[in-house]
């Protein structure tokens, strides 16, 4: 129930309208770029590359929650395959995404 209630909210709350037009703001300079590659970054590995992927799935997820355009279900899908196609990356993220 709060989802259905969240657009009202954010339309009679600064903060919220803010946090919102982030979250899309993000969304939609995100989904204009390419896929998160993989490579070894130093001594963190892939880790930042995990995170990348993690962040732009969140934003597309309530993206896609707030409108029900698919468009943002469909470009998750294109960065996932991207990650889990990639030697080794796919295995990695899908333990570090069980914590």
């Amino acid at each position: 129930y709060k989802w259905a209630v969240l657009p009202q909210l954010i339309a009679n709350d600064p903060y919220l309208k803010e946090w919102n037009d982030t979250i899309f703001g993000n969304s939609t300079d995100w989904y204009a770029m390419q896929p998160v590659q993989y490579f070894m970054d130093g001594s963190s590995g892939i880790l930042d590359n995990c995170r990348y992927v993690k962040e732009r799935v969140k934003a597309w997820a309530y993206a896609y929650r707030m409108t029900n355009d698919t468009k943002w279900v469909d470009r998750t899908w294109q960065e996932l395959q991207v990650s889990f196609s990639t030697s080794g990356f796919g295995r990695l993220l899908i333990l570090l995404w069980r914590f």
